[in-house]
């Protein structure tokens, strides 16, 4: 229903101010999927290499990593974690990602739905909220 409204409603009316609008929102679809092949790429990899022993995840290396990628790798480890990422919300993911980057030597906060991030010292590990 709000695809139909956006094509039948809101195109025609952006065509008023670009009639090139459509031409120039498939660029920008193209352009981010583009884009979305390289985050998951740098995704995965940070994924694999913040990797150790029992499910854990080297906190100092997490650290280490740029912003977008901190965010897009906790995403992945949660929706590994869970299976998915329905119903994720910034906010769980914005606590986490304080309780990372302070200072406390353990954590334990709901990264999303279902699904936990407890910080022990250099380590932390993301598992689902049943998980013991």
């Amino acid at each position: 229903m709000l695809r139909n409204r956006i094509r039948h409603e809101l195109i025609p009316l952006l065509e008023t101010y670009n009639p090139g609008i459509r031409k120039v929102l498939a660029r920008l679809a193209d352009t981010a999927a583009a884009d979305m092949e390289i985050i998951e790429a740098a995704t995965g990899a940070a994924l694999a290499s913040l990797r150790r022993a029992g499910g854990a995840f080297d906190r100092d290396a997490f650290r280490a990593l740029s912003p977008g990628l901190r965010r897009a790798t906790l995403r992945a480890a949660c929706a590994e974690a869970r299976g998915n990422l329905t119903d994720v919300r910034a906010t769980g993911i914005d606590e986490a990602l304080d309780a990372l980057a302070g200072d406390a030597e353990s954590a334990d906060v709901a990264g999303a739905p279902g699904t936990r991030v407890r910080v022990a010292g250099r380590l932390f590990q993301v598992v689902a909220s049943n998980a013991g």
